[in-house]
């Protein structure tokens, strides 16, 4: 699959509404520190290594950027691979499902609930209100028949029997919300002094991917997504693009340090119209961005954005934006004055799809410890009683406070249980005795090594991340499933 196609993949809306493929103009390589770089023809693995061997890019980026043109079989990491590894650990099972689908288990219910905690910040940055959208939507519709034509052809909507005499009226399971979302908008006319005003939907994706394209993680036929829409007057798409892609590295790099790019993808007419927001979208973030410049875009967006990570197997889009001037006029959905309005779309980070595979599959390349992170981990902290303590949890809260969500073990064998939590990936343990019960400073042991830290400096150096991804309900109750 090449780049481009790859990248089409990986946007939650992806209806190509031309029979003219769009022809690249330019590629242009941002990199803080050293500037713009303008390359012959597409990005490439050569030119990519050369500048990691010159010095102008750091391996790191230089990873991603390949992980991005390279086919997948030159990957370090297969799919299935990561794959395997979240069944193994609990997240996700495909056990009796059918292909395509997967179950998501107390864990990966979980880590979700976590990196919904962290999304809400964004949410409440943006002032989004939330909505739901049906999982169905009935293409009889114009407007939606004609946002998804491309769709249909490719076979990529799944056909609800619902009585219909014709595939042309049957139902159809909801890819994305903008159909239905679109469409409930249609006619309506905003007010430009309530806007811009932003969407939230934690959509359930339902797409018929063919076998071949099947990875069982991030590309399957059912997977949820937090979706943005922001409804604005054409003249302050620029400024709120900028904006959102300001708020959106901030979130990337918390979740990913920084080792992701950007990928930008516009057309050169908006180019034109806006010459220096390349460079302003460029200098927004703190790691290379890819500028690719074509004669037009294929689909409804004029420009489209992408914050990807290296999964080891392809480089994974954890943020997306995109610049639609189209389907505001395409649905009626107007200005007090009859002007269509403008519509950014963007997504926020995914978990069990998009997250969770980015952070196993570094840990399978090496690039991080092979435990899952601690903000993620339920318990943070697993207690093992010894030498008949009986309150542990009451003995950790006294150094730790009720910040920390810990469970309290009587193990049998210690060596044994300290073993099966290390292959469990969970990232940290205390031992305590009668010594910690009485007023000895409690300590605790990462998993991956012997070493151990007074309780107080762990706090120290957790605290801020674990109230970052703190959720708002427990979905995981204990550690590991009720049966062998």
């Amino acid at each position: 699959m090449s780049a481009e196609s790859q990248a089409e993949a990986e946007s939650p809306s992806s209806e190509d509404e031309g029979a003219h493929k769009k022809h690249l103009r330019s590629t242009a390589l941002h990199i803080p520190g050293r500037g713009r770089i303008l390359l012959e023809g597409p990005l490439t693995p050569e030119a990519i290594l050369r500048l990691r061997e010159e010095g102008t890019l750091d391996a790191p980026w230089a990873e991603v950027l390949l992980r991005m043109v390279q086919p997948p079989a030159q990957s370090p990491l297969d799919a299935h691979e990561v794959r395997s590894l979240a069944e193994r650990l609990g997240f996700l099972s495909q056990r009796s499902m059918a292909k395509g689908f997967t179950l998501t288990l107390p864990r990966g219910m979980q880590f979700e609930a976590c990196l919904e905690a962290f999304n809400q910040r964004a949410l409440d940055a943006l002032e989004a209100e939330a909505y739901e959208v049906p999982d169905v939507y009935d293409p009889s519709v114009s407007a939606i028949a004609e946002l998804t034509e491309h769709y249909e052809r490719q076979g990529r909507v799944i056909h609800v029997n619902n009585g219909k005499s014709s595939a042309r009226n049957a139902w159809r399971l909801s890819y994305a919300a903008d159909p239905l979302l679109f469409a409930w908008l249609g006619g309506r006319k905003l007010l430009r002094g309530a806007l811009p005003y932003t969407v939230y939907t934690h959509t359930r994706f339902l797409r018929s991917f063919q076998s071949g394209e099947l990875n069982g993680l991030d590309k399957v036929r059912q997977f949820s997504f937090p979706e943005l829409h922001t409804f604005l007057p054409q003249e302050a798409m620029a400024e709120r693009y900028l904006w959102h892609t300001r708020q959106m590295a901030q979130a990337m790099e918390q979740l990913m340090g920084r080792g992701w790019v950007q990928r930008l993808e516009v057309s050169e007419e908006l180019a034109a119209e806006h010459p220096t927001l390349l460079s302003a979208l460029a200098e927004a973030v703190n790691v290379p961005t890819l500028v690719l410049t074509f004669d037009r875009m294929e689909l409804y967006y004029r420009m489209k954005t992408m914050m990807v990570a290296d999964a080891g197997y392809r480089a994974l889009m954890l943020y997306n934006m995109q610049w639609d001037e189209l389907n505001g006029a395409r649905f009626g959905i107007t200005l007090e004055d009859g002007t269509p309005v403008s519509i950014l779309h963007a997504s926020l980070a995914g978990g069990i799809s998009r997250l969770l595979p980015c952070l196993l599959g570094q840990a399978l390349m090496g690039k991080r410890e092979q435990t899952l992170p601690v903000e993620y981990s339920r318990p943070h902290l697993t207690l093992y009683a010894v030498g008949g303590v009986t309150d542990a949890a009451a003995i950790a809260r006294r150094s730790l406070g009720d910040a920390v969500h810990v469970t309290a073990v009587t193990p049998e064998r210690l060596g044994k249980e300290i073993s099966n939590l290390k292959q469990a990936w969970h990232p940290y343990f205390a031992v305590i005795g009668p010594g910690e019960a009485a007023g000895e400073p409690l300590r605790i042991q990462s998993t991956q090594s012997k070493d151990t830290v007074p309780a107080a400096q762990w706090l120290e150096q957790h605290a801020g991340r674990l109230a970052l991804f703190r959720p708002t309900r427990e979905l995981q109750r204990r550690q590991g499933l009720p049966f062998r």
